[in-house]
């Protein structure tokens, strides 16, 4: 059980890490390098980059970089969204069995036949405790939405990362 609830957190710090760098693609932060760029402008994509990631994504909770992304989203126009689908369903599911593995207790009790039966006391938004057994369908079905909202963090990044080309005004 100690692993497994080490790969869950593990798990949504890796999709958590892929949501902030969406997110500073999304502000044009971490775009490719220019054509031709001067060494002060890589060196201000830095630090811009640097800030967003450090100051303003670095104490930021999970919850939080999801709403940020949401309203990014929003604030971009239709036009310029095309494929920048954000699984936000799978974010938050990623992010409830995140925080629930990581602050909730998990049980040992036995059952019949001397085995042992593994409970996630799993709190709600208003404190309420669900027992949760952990089968190995259920740990198969967490293992899943973690998985899956990384993938496709992950390939939403991949894409941001490289669609950008030289925004820079041309020369008249």
């Amino acid at each position: 059980m100690r692993e497994f609830r080490g790969y869950v957190v593990s798990r949504g710090f890796d999709v958590e890490n892929v949501l902030s760098d969406i997110i500073t693609h999304l502000l044009y932060i971490n775009r490719p390098r220019y054509e031709n760029e001067t060494g002060d402008e890589y060196l201000f994509r830095l630090q811009c980059s640097g800030f967003v990631r450090t100051d303003l994504l670095e104490n930021q909770s999970f919850g939080r970089k999801i709403t940020l992304a949401e309203k990014i989203l929003d604030w971009i126009p239709k036009r310029l969204r095309h494929r920048i689908d954000l699984p936000l369903d799978l974010l938050k599911k990623a992010i409830e069995w995140r925080n629930s593995f990581a602050h909730d207790r998990i049980e040992l009790t036995m059952a019949e036949g001397n085995s042992v039966v593994a409970i996630l006391k799993k709190r709600n938004k208003h404190r309420k405790i669900t027992d949760v057994q952990l089968t190995d369908e259920k740990m198969k079905a967490v293992t899943d939405v973690l998985e899956e909202c990384y993938d496709a963090c992950s390939e939403l990044e991949g894409r941001r990362c490289t669609r950008y080309g030289d925004a820079r005004p041309r020369p008249a």
